[in-house]
């Protein structure tokens, strides 16, 4: 890859895709389960909580389902007081694209989805059954979207 005529280290050919492949978003709908993260307390401190969150993303690619977010809760306090610092009037579409979520704003409209939720702490200790090397690449995908 080169950049204004000067060559860019992007890693081997295999980390570019492995990127590529968690920056494809599935479309969001009401056909699939969708994992929503809500409420205000979540498990721990910050650290704990940016581990939740990497992990409830995790969690929704190995089980296959779609993730949401209630506007209102320790996920989106934590991402977006410290990490998503997103000077746009579209952040809200930006961070659903990043992270391949679905932010909702009221509980009512999640009427027709199939919700289930997770207690914050079950997601700080969730782990993952996918290959090291699969985990990595997802995760090194989503800490450098965070610090975009």
């Amino acid at each position: 890859l080169a950049i204004c005529g000067r060559n860019a280290d992007v890693g081997s050919v295999e980390d570019f895709a492995a990127l590529q492949k968690y920056a494809q978003c599935p479309p969001i709908n009401r056909n699939k389960p969708i994992l929503l993260l809500e409420g205000y307390r979540a498990y721990g401190l910050t650290g704990n909580n940016l581990i939740e969150f990497l992990h409830a993303i995790q969690e929704a690619r190995d089980m296959d389902i779609q993730l949401g977010i209630m506007y209102r809760s320790w996920a989106t306090k934590v991402l977006l007081k410290m990490w998503m610092a997103i000077d746009s009037d579209d952040w809200q579409a930006q961070f659903e694209r990043t992270f391949c979520v679905k932010i909702f704003k009221h509980k009512r409209e999640l009427e027709g989805w199939n919700v289930f939720d997770q207690d914050p702490k079950e997601l700080l200790y969730y782990r993952s059954k996918i290959s090291l090397e699969d985990y990595v690449a997802s995760q090194e995908y989503n800490i450098r979207a965070m610090l975009r």
